[in-house]
């Protein structure tokens, strides 16, 4: 992978004409007579096809470099790389991708910031006799169902809103205690998410994220989720129309080296019309250009 919304553009610096293509011998045509838009390999002066070329190779290198980045964990470094590239290439994935890992830098960092786990639950001890007139809460006899259900963090709120109408020291310590376990155990399962996201495995850290959320809910937590799953339905609909796109193109490119240009220019369209780039629609109306000259 080059980037987000980066088709492997350098699969066409071969497939487009290196050299104007030869007439047939016996149809050659006096020396005067135009060339295909890409200029001979004798050429003196640089063609602005070889420009482009350069330009393109230059993001290319930014991007591959990113990708090393961002295969070694230097996420916002990565994301410095992706944007270099963009003015060489401009690309709204790419510059979504960038800022998407910055993102993810900024949750690495957040996980730090994260409540750490200084004790564990507080082993309930028998009920203090309260005196004939003190009626326990019943939300207390609700909250400890809960828990004892498997229902923790319901527990939690419920064991709040007890404390908040009848106070009881005995409860709130283990109130307390519960929710420090909670956010823990929360803790390290977005550390999880945050090692398999690294290593590229989005669908993975998407599912240890919610599994954290249900241990503890974060709001932060929740919308970069929600973030990160809607990135991965967008890579799932785009990545299938850009392989599509690549495959048709690659063919494009054999019938060009074949001299058949009309075959060509008709596979080119084809591919562009399943997923767009812009480097093959320049190279599209280039290719239209030399065909009606050669006619």
């Amino acid at each position: 992978g080059y980037g987000p919304g980066e088709p492997s553009i350098h699969l066409f610096e071969n497939a487009f004409p290196a050299s104007a293509p030869a007439l047939p011998a016996s149809e050659a045509a006096p020396e005067t007579t135009e060339k295909p838009p890409v200029a001979s390999e004798a050429a003196e002066e640089i063609t602005p096809l070889e420009v482009e070329l350069a330009r393109l190779k230059k993001a290319l290198a930014l991007r591959e470099e990113a990708e090393r980045l961002e295969n070694e964990g230097d996420l916002a470094g990565a994301a410095v790389k992706y944007k270099e590239s963009l003015p060489l290439h401009q690309d709204p994935e790419v510059e979504t991708y960038a800022a998407d890992l910055e993102e993810r830098a900024t949750l690495a960092s957040m996980v730090d910031t994260l409540p750490v786990p200084t004790g564990v639950p507080v082993k309930e001890e028998p009920p203090v006799q309260e005196p004939p007139k003190v009626v326990r809460s019943p939300l207390y006899n609700e909250a400890e169902a809960l828990e004892s259900s498997g229902k923790r963090y319901e527990a939690l709120q419920k064991y709040r809103e007890a404390l908040s109408s009848q106070h009881d020291e005995k409860m709130k310590e283990h109130a307390d205690a519960l929710e420090k376990t909670l956010e823990g155990e929360a803790r390290k399962v977005v550390e999880r998410a945050v090692a398999v996201q690294k290593e590229g495995k989005l669908d993975e850290a998407l599912a240890l994220y919610r599994e954290s959320l249900d241990i503890y809910p974060v709001e932060r937590i929740r919308e970069y989720a929600e973030r990160l799953d809607a990135l991965i339905q967008s890579r799932a609909q785009g990545g299938d129309a850009r392989s599509r796109a690549e495959t048709i193109w690659r063919q494009a490119a054999e019938l060009q080296k074949a001299e058949k240009y009309e075959e060509a220019l008709v596979k080119y369209r084809e591919g562009l019309a399943i997923f767009h780039n812009a480097a093959v629609e320049e190279h599209i109306v280039k290719l239209e250009n030399f065909i009606k000259r050669k006619k």
